[in-house]
């Protein structure tokens, strides 16, 4: 698993940026402008003024997760095929895994009780899951932060800090 220096650094610097190492759940606290240019091709302008947050209204999260997570994207790319997926295997953990279909990768106890990724012990198990499952020492073991984000994030969100938190282990655990 993580075998080499270059494969933990690049794993303890993505766990900083998704979470600080500390279990999370996704807020989905979105404006509307934010579900757009977060989400495009997964919501409308017209659904995100229904659901997404303004100065009077409040994000209807449960709403934003079942949007941007669920209908055929969200059966295709995560597994959710149930009503009400999106909203229930929202990101959690270190590594904010989502998805109907990769709770159920860990086990059935994940998929039936999803809030496991908010423990410690849940949420490392799982990140370092992920991380085997999507085969991310391969671009771990050629140094390329790019890579490994987007087999993490699906893009490139947050990758300049990404890339300060892999050079800031790589100089406190030298070669």
């Amino acid at each position: 698993m993580l075998v080499d220096r270059l494969h933990f650094i690049h794993f303890f610097a993505q766990i900083s940026h998704e979470s600080g190492f500390r279990p999370r759940e996704e807020n989905l606290n979105y404006s509307i402008d934010g579900l757009v240019k977060t989400f495009p091709g997964r919501i409308t302008a017209a659904q995100a003024r229904k659901i997404g947050r303004t100065g009077t209204q409040r994000a209807d999260k449960e709403a934003i997760g079942n949007t941007v997570y669920g209908g055929e994207w969200g059966k295709k790319n995560l597994g959710n095929v149930e009503p009400g997926d999106g909203y229930k295997y929202r990101g959690r953990g270190m590594i904010q895994l989502t998805g109907r279909a990769n709770y159920a990768a860990l086990g059935a106890a994940y998929e039936l009780n999803p809030d496991l990724l908010l423990t410690p012990a849940g949420s490392m198990r799982a990140a370092i899951e992920f991380w085997k499952s999507r085969k991310i020492n391969v671009p771990a073991a050629k140094d390329d932060v790019k890579a490994v984000t987007k087999l993490i994030n699906g893009g490139s969100n947050g990758l300049a800090e990404r890339i300060a938190l892999t050079d800031k282990l790589k100089a406190i655990w030298p070669a």
